[in-house]
């Protein structure tokens, strides 16, 4: 779950006032992230609670459709995402644009439908644009 809310942050960048409210609450939980976004969701405001499930149903698309083309292309440092989720997340963010070409046609369409729910697309920088 942690890798996957890593990927989809990339396309928000932390840009999003719900990623701040979710930072906020799971700061201090480096060791399951998604597992501390799951359990504090009820402390989170409606809005973001929907763009959470939201982000949830997404998440199984990625990982059904990219995970393969991800991890060889754009694989995740953990260690980096322990440090700094939004550091984490712009370099996985400059990572799918760099290399957007290399994935299959199956995670093109996966990432191109996630960019445009968030408002972009990958070569236009819908990591840096917001979610409102």
């Amino acid at each position: 779950m942690k890798v996957l809310f890593v990927l989809l942050i990339s396309f928000s960048a932390m840009a999003v006032d719900c990623g701040k409210e979710i930072e906020k609450l799971c700061a201090n939980n480096k060791s399951d992230f998604g597992k501390c976004v799951k359990e504090k969701m009820s402390e989170l405001p409606a809005q973001c609670r929907t763009e959470v499930s939201g982000f949830a149903n997404m998440a199984q698309d990625l990982g059904n459709g990219c995970m393969d083309d991800l991890m060889k292309f754009c694989p995740i440092n953990m260690g980096e995402v322990n440090e700094s989720l939004e550091t984490a997340s712009l370099k996985q963010a400059e990572c799918l644009k760099k290399n957007k070409s290399k994935f299959s046609a199956k995670c093109n369409a996966v990432l191109n439908k996630l960019s445009n729910a968030l408002g972009g697309s990958i070569e236009e920088g819908a990591s840096l644009k917001k979610i409102r």
